[in-house]
């Protein structure tokens, strides 16, 4: 059986600055290879060779983080505390996968962790890391009255800047009960309150960014594998973090998040949800966002 070629790494993702550039392609090029044998039949057999190509991938991200810091910091940038604060998170998600496949290991495991490592890693450097050497705040300071502007901006930087997606319109309509999407994805935040959102997306659209942040395919939305289903749920928390961020006064750090994968059909039947949903129009189908604060 033919295996999918993967070249992750694009020339897109360079921020100007060489060693920081040379560590981000060893990065995808370490991700491309474990993809590889996650995907194999005999990965069993070369489990300790997969092992220490993680250990390796974890320690590289570790020092990858340093030294990205260690440049901001000599760069005196703007937002070196907030990317800060950005990569410890991660760092200790690195760890907790890190941890959890030391205790089981499985492929679907494996491609859990390389599907949210690759997708936050993706987004991570296209939207904060490309603004270190221009000296730019990773999140620009806006006073957005309502959801639907929030959104629309959140997508515009989102779909349009990272992924070449064009937004045609935005509009806002009453929730009936269902979103119209083939995948829906469910993040909830739980911290001092709780908050949900819901983003109902196209075959085609899931399908396109999919293939934007991997370079590979889905197949078919209703079987997706580990790995694809990690990939669109740390979509999810991407998006929801950017919407929370220009909604919320507190601080996005100070949630926990969960994400969740339905499909077509879905209902929302837990929370109550008699709000607004925003239609993003794209040419590869719409993307639905719901956004409420649920009753403790």
């Amino acid at each position: 059986m033919h295996m999918e070629k993967i070249e992750l790494w694009k020339d897109a993702y360079r921020i100007g600055n060489d060693v920081i550039d040379e560590q981000h392609e060893e990065l995808f090029h370490r991700i491309e290879k474990l993809l590889m044998m996650a995907r194999s039949a005999d990965l069993e057999e070369n489990r300790k060779e997969c092992e220490h190509m993680l250990d390796y991938l974890v320690e590289y991200t570790v020092f990858h983080f340093d030294s990205e810091e260690a440049l901001q910091n000599r760069e005196n940038y703007v937002d070196y505390e907030q990317h800060k604060k950005i990569h410890r998170e991660f760092r200790n998600t690195v760890m907790v996968y890190r941890k959890r496949i030391q205790e089981d290991f499985s492929a679907a495991l494996l491609k859990r962790f390389l599907g949210t490592l690759l997708t936050w890693l993706t987004v991570h450097v296209q939207g904060c890391d490309q603004k270190i050497m221009k000296n730019e705040l990773i999140t620009e300071q806006a006073n957005l009255s309502g959801a639907k502007d929030v959104v629309e901006n959140v997508m515009k930087k989102l779909l349009t800047k990272l992924y070449g997606i064009e937004i045609t319109e935005t509009t806002a309509r009453r929730y009936g009960g269902e979103l119209r999407g083939s995948v829906i994805i469910r993040v909830l935040l739980t911290g001092e309150d709780r908050h949900m959102l819901l983003f109902g997306l196209t075959e085609r659209l899931v399908k396109i960014l999919y293939n934007k942040i991997s370079g590979l395919f889905i197949q078919n939305t209703e079987f997706l594998d580990e790995l694809e289903e990690s990939a669109l749920i740390e979509l999810g928390d991407i998006m929801a973090s950017y919407i929370m961020g220009a909604l919320m006064n507190q601080k996005i750090t100070d949630y926990a998040f969960s994400g969740s994968l339905f499909f077509s059909g879905y209902s929302e039947k837990e929370f109550n949800t008699d709000h607004m949903i925003i239609d993003t129009q794209t040419k590869y189908g719409t993307l639905e966002v719901l956004y409420c604060r649920l009753n403790q």
